[in-house]
């Protein structure tokens, strides 16, 4: 399975060794080249981007649900087809549509991430909370309680998010600092741009991405992130 990935990725495994321990794992360290013009960094998003999401958010509260006995299987069947889905083709789309800044979203959730782009390039960030694709049955776990492990530490980013007291009752607001596991991409891309990029990625297997988000100006306010209905 690793070699079959790595090989569909344009990847070499050069190597790797073995140890003992009480459950089954495995990990990869990963090195490459790229050049310069090539990277697309956190730093770029621009006042008036759009901000768009290739992949449900959910999978920190899925699991939490699995190890609880308390997931459907067919939850969890749709979550993991997606998570299968490699973001190479993704990254791509993105690129050929000139984006801005674009980072992957994995543990620190979609707040986490969304902020240190804010952060790095000046602005500010309005996520779209009723626009926000989420795997199947997690708004009703989040709403039950099952979160995952590391949600308090996330959470805490909510005083970096004006209004957001407003909105504590959404329900899709504990999934806004859900952890990811295989998450997808945020990007930033010029308003004119969007549409046909989501257009484009629905087309190559990404069907779930979505616009979730819009980047401003920058005021003087501390709390670069808000939430907002679109």
């Amino acid at each position: 399975g690793v070699v079959e990935t790595l090989q569909h990725n344009g990847t070499l495994l050069a190597g790797g060794h073995s140890g003992e321990a009480s459950q089954m794992s495995c990990g990869l360290s990963v090195n490459g080249f790229a050049r310069p013009e090539d990277l697309m960094l956190k730093s770029g998003v621009r006042p008036g981007d759009l901000l768009v999401l290739t992949r449900p958010l959910g999978s920190g509260v899925l699991f939490a649900a699995d190890m609880r006995g308390q997931a459907r299987g067919e939850w969890l069947d749709a979550a993991i087809k997606q998570m299968l889905v490699s973001s190479r083709e993704a990254a791509s789309c993105l690129r050929r549509f000139q984006a801005s800044a674009c980072t992957d979203i994995t543990g620190f959730g979609l707040a986490g991430h969304l902020f240190e782009m804010a952060r790095e390039s000046a602005c500010a960030i309005e996520i779209f909370i009723d626009r926000l694709p989420l795997y199947p049955g997690v708004a009703s776990l989040a709403r039950q309680g099952i979160l995952s492990s590391l949600q308090p530490q996330n959470i805490r980013i909510r005083h970096s998010i004006k209004d957001a007291e407003n909105f504590s009752t959404h329900e899709s607001y504990p999934l806004v600092f859900d952890p990811q596991t295989a998450g997808g991409l945020v990007a930033s891309i010029a308003e004119a741009r969007a549409e046909e990029c989501l257009q484009q990625l629905r087309q190559g297997g990404y069907d779930q991405a979505q616009v979730i988000g819009r980047a401003v100006a920058r005021t003087g306010s501390e709390r670069i992130l808000s939430l907002v209905n679109s």
